[in-house]
């Protein structure tokens, strides 16, 4: 019981850190600057999402094409006014995961999951995406914590 009391504060912590990280991701998602974007994800991310055939998208070569077209479609527009966070129920323990709602052009469910290493984009500094999971068959208006 007095390790939890003690672990616990930390926790909280870094779930407030990553929901920092993942608000910051979807300000950077709503900018369409491809170069910020590209910045956020690590070499070896994998991002899973419905838009196209593929639907696996491992590595920043493959995430490249996505992003274009992200940046390319006015459908595409998330706002830190229409975000609703939750937290993943079976977040890791290192970095928790964070589950953002996004409500507007495009309500989908986004997870995100962050990797150790960290960019310093526009004066914060924001751990990069491991995986990214985009998931728009969703009811956002749903508290699923």
């Amino acid at each position: 019981m007095f390790r939890l009391l003690k672990v616990l504060p930390l926790y909280r912590q870094r779930v407030q850190e990553a929901e920092v990280w993942a608000l910051e991701a979807v300000k950077l998602l709503s900018s369409k600057n491809l170069d910020y974007l590209l910045d956020l994800f690590e070499d070896d991310a994998i991002v899973y999402e419905p838009f196209s055939r593929e639907g696996v998208l491992n590595g920043l070569g493959e995430i490249t094409p996505f992003l274009k077209v992200v940046c390319d479609n006015p459908r595409f527009l998330f706002s830190r006014e229409s975000t609703k966070i939750t937290y993943m129920k079976y977040a890791p323990s290192k970095v928790p995961g964070v589950r953002v709602a996004t409500e507007g052009p495009t309500n989908c469910l986004l997870d995100f999951e962050f990797g150790e290493s960290s960019v310093r984009i526009r004066g914060k500094t924001v751990r990069k995406i491991k995986k990214l999971r985009i998931d728009t068959r969703v009811d956002t208006n749903q508290d699923d914590s």
